[in-house]
């Protein structure tokens, strides 16, 4: 008869479940983990060459805010993405939010600009016993003493890398104008995350379409507004001057702001141009595409979306022990692509600091599972502070 081959079936069985597996939360989150450490570590090399070039990393952080909005604009006007219901009141809400994230991620450039991408990122590595002060002195709310003492490893690997070698213990690093840059993003960012937490809430993505890239999209275009003042008062006019300063090759340094042709960046290239052009919708332009590399402002707004998917699959301590994993692709980007020296005093140093993360993650997934069977007050005083220190997106 015409009935199908047992082969045939198995075939079609197959291709089924490959299918199923693709659309699976597991190869969703796969997906953009892979694309979170690629457009991260993107962001990091390009941004440091661009400083390179272009020392105002005032003017080159609002840029690299505002040219999110080229990407998410489109994609509410075309309506490729649910447009989030946004008032008054919304605003006023993602203001400080707002505030914080522009003043994080000024620092951070700056911190990378004055210094190293590797250094900044050690210092960065201090994140969770940032997070657990400002949650101490924000709710009074403190973890077990067993997760606390996780903090040690990351506090010494820090202290460790940032110290002279010589006899004595000096870590003066630690206080130069790039580590005090790399700290306030820190202390920056952890705020903005104890402040955003009422945003992610399932009402707001379910009332004002405020989903994982959303949220992030509206918190890039508040972002923007607010260091657009600041950042041209700042520097505005030397960075006019400098763009003047390099006659014929203007033209050629502003294509660099959006893209940038590069044999050291072509790998990451490969990895990020075909997901933004897919998002995008503009897939006719693909060949051109592959041939150049985004800047750090396409990677920046990019790596912050993945992020935000990231944060929205995963709950907060996988996505600490992720944002640990990808501090340490970053490290090594920094070393590959920009040919940064490191000593062996910074490598152990960052190796026991990354680590230490990676041991105060597990700490914080203990104490969540032994607080379930607690009574009601010590579940709340744990919840409240598992709740409020999620890794978050907004650490580069």
């Amino acid at each position: 008869g015409g009935g199908s081959s047992p082969s045939s079936s198995r075939v079609a069985a197959l291709l089924d479940k490959a299918r199923a597996a693709a659309k699976s939360p597991t190869a969703e989150l796969g997906v953009y983990l892979l694309l979170w450490y690629a457009f991260n570590a993107g962001f990091n090399v390009s941004n440091k060459l661009l400083l390179n070039k272009f020392p105002h990393p005032w003017v080159v952080s609002w840029f690299q805010l505002a040219t999110g909005l080229l990407f998410v604009l489109p994609m509410w006007a075309t309506k490729l993405r649910a447009r989030p219901v946004v008032d008054k009141a919304l605003l006023l809400r993602f203001l400080p939010v707002a505030l914080l994230h522009s003043s994080g991620h000024a620092s951070q450039v700056a911190a990378m600009g004055f210094g190293s991408v590797f250094f900044t990122h050690v210092i960065k590595a201090s994140e969770p016993l940032i997070g657990t002060l400002v949650v101490l002195f924000a709710t009074g709310k403190i973890a077990p003493w067993y997760v606390n003492i996780a903090l040690a490893p990351i506090v010494g690997g820090v202290a460790y890398a940032a110290a002279k070698p010589g006899l004595g213990f000096d870590v003066s690093l630690l206080w130069s104008i790039p580590s005090l840059l790399a700290l306030g993003s820190t202390v920056a960012f952890a705020i903005a995350k104890l402040l955003a937490k009422d945003l992610m809430s399932p009402e707001m993505k379910k009332e004002r379409k405020l989903f994982a890239a959303n949220n992030y999209a509206v918190l890039t275009c508040c972002s923007s507004a607010v260091l657009l003042l600041p950042s041209m008062l700042a520097e505005g006019p030397a960075a006019l001057t400098s763009f003047n300063a390099m006659g014929p090759l203007r033209a050629s340094f502003a294509k660099e702001l959006l893209v940038c042709g590069g044999s050291k960046k072509e790998k990451i290239a490969d990895l990020t141009a075909s997901f933004v052009v897919c998002e995008m919708g503009l897939s006719v332009l693909m060949g051109f595409l592959s041939l150049l590399t985004v800047l750090s402002s396409g990677f920046y707004y990019a790596y912050n979306e993945m992020g935000f998917r990231v944060l929205d699959l995963l709950g907060p301590v996988s996505q600490a022990v992720a944002n640990s994993a990808k501090r340490v692709v970053i490290l090594f980007a920094a070393v590959l692509f920009l040919g940064e020296a490191v000593t062996s005093r910074k490598l152990i140093g960052s190796s026991v600091a990354i680590g230490g993360v990676t041991l105060y993650s597990l700490a914080k997934a203990v104490a969540a599972k032994q607080s379930k069977g607690k009574p009601p007050k010590k579940v709340v005083e744990v919840t409240i502070v598992e709740s409020t220190e999620q890794a978050g997106t907004w650490q580069p």
